[in-house]
């Protein structure tokens, strides 16, 4: 008895500092925790760890908080033979005044894991995007995979995280490419 007290205390803790860091959140974040949650049916504190770790970095007050997103998910698309599945998907298309990211989000309930993959594009010119190569180049974290006179693409080692760069004409894209995994068993 003494076991299953303490594991409810923990669990009420855990789901009480949830809805108290949601009530923290604007209205736009709000509704992207909230998007989080119902399209990847997982509860309201896994879906606050899940925000956190891909749009909050870009919708919070640290960066650039004119924002504008969509998304798509398992109940979007008319045709979806999928839609009833158990693995649940969203993908957040954000754009802000200095980038545009990708988010995509695969629910594996059976696993208690969010698969994420976060594109990140910000335009630069190219002397930046030359600069950010050579950078890379002595960075000894990351491997070049390719090197042409236009674009290369760096790796980051013991890490699914990429960076791609694109310079042409006085003009430049870098591209960060991250996936991982978000433990969700917890929530």
């Amino acid at each position: 008895m003494k076991k299953l007290l303490i594991a409810l205390a923990v669990f009420t803790s855990t789901n009480i500092y949830a809805i108290d860091e949601n009530a923290k959140l604007a209205g736009a974040q709000k509704k992207a925790v909230e998007r989080i949650k119902n399209s990847l049916q997982i509860s309201d504190s896994a879906a606050y760890k899940v925000y956190t770790l891909t749009m909050e970095n870009w919708t919070g007050e640290k960066e650039d908080t004119d924002w504008y997103y969509t998304s798509i998910d398992n109940e979007s698309l008319a045709s979806s033979k999928f839609k009833n599945s158990p693995t649940k998907f969203l993908q957040f298309k954000l754009a802000s005044n200095n980038r545009l990211v990708n988010a995509t989000l695969i629910s594996f309930s059976e696993y208690n894991q969010v698969y994420v993959q976060l594109v990140e594009t910000l335009p630069r010119t190219a002397t930046l995007i030359i600069n950010k190569q050579n950078e890379l180049k002595k960075d000894k974290k990351y491997d070049e995979e390719k090197n042409t006179s236009q674009y290369s693409v760096f790796s980051e080692k013991g890490k699914a995280n990429e960076t791609f760069l694109f310079a042409n004409n006085g003009v430049g894209t870098v591209q960060y490419i991250s996936s991982f995994t978000v433990d969700i068993s917890s929530n």
